[in-house]
């Protein structure tokens, strides 16, 4: 039986976005997304600059999707980031279920790690990040569209987010918008209103020394 909780999607993409990274230098950032399967909601990310994904990449997005997120005054939101706890199941590319800090922070969490079967299981969370790159970055200051060859020189030149911005953009984005809209398989339901409305218990309050030994 499918329900909120029941299981989680990891995955990653580069962003079509120039950034300043912690270096002052401008770079594109990897976004590591963690989403509900049954309700789409957004768990949990992690913004990083790797080429590409790591195991600790992978711990730190699971903790911020695990723990709940305490956004609201502090960036002034109009609605909570409301959503935690810890799933049955965590679904991965199957590169990353062999990562023994992801295995052992999984098995004292109770959580099943497994890898994707079948390529329609990522599919949320691929459409995920498309509707970030039309609804969110593609209205941001340095944005770089299909033409990146063309638009990377001239985004290069413009004024770029630091890492810091640019998160607080993003959870906003999430917490008022992305997490708040109706979703096809829905019905009359938002994203987090079906997360919310099918839980079967009550998320589980995990303390965040949990993860301290896997980071």
């Amino acid at each position: 039986m499918v329900f909120s909780n029941s299981t989680w999607v990891c995955d990653h993409a580069k962003l079509d976005i120039m950034l300043i990274n912690k270096y002052g230098m401008k770079a594109r950032p990897l976004l590591t997304l963690i989403i509900d399967s049954y309700s789409r909601c957004i768990m949990g990310l992690h913004i990083g600059y790797d080429d590409a994904p790591s195991h600790e990449v992978n711990v730190l997005a699971l903790r911020h999707a695990v723990l709940p997120k305490n956004y609201k005054l502090q960036f002034k939101l109009h609605s909570d980031w409301n959503t935690y706890g810890t799933p049955k199941n965590l679904l991965m590319d199957r590169g990353f279920v062999s990562s023994k800090q992801l295995k052992n922070i999984c098995n004292c969490l109770g959580i099943t790690l497994n890898w994707h079967n079948f390529p329609c299981e990522g599919s949320s969370i691929e459409r995920a990040f498309r509707i970030i790159d039309r609804d969110f970055l593609a209205h941001r200051i340095g944005y770089l569209d299909s033409n990146i060859q063309q638009l990377f020189e001239s985004a290069k030149k413009e004024p770029c987010w630091t890492t810091e911005e640019f998160h607080r953009l993003l959870v906003s984005y999430i917490a008022d918008d992305y997490n708040q809209t109706i979703d096809v398989p829905s019905g009359n339901q938002t994203r987090f209103q079906r997360w919310q409305a099918d839980l079967r218990h009550p998320p589980t309050l995990v303390s965040e020394r949990e993860f301290d030994a896997y980071l």
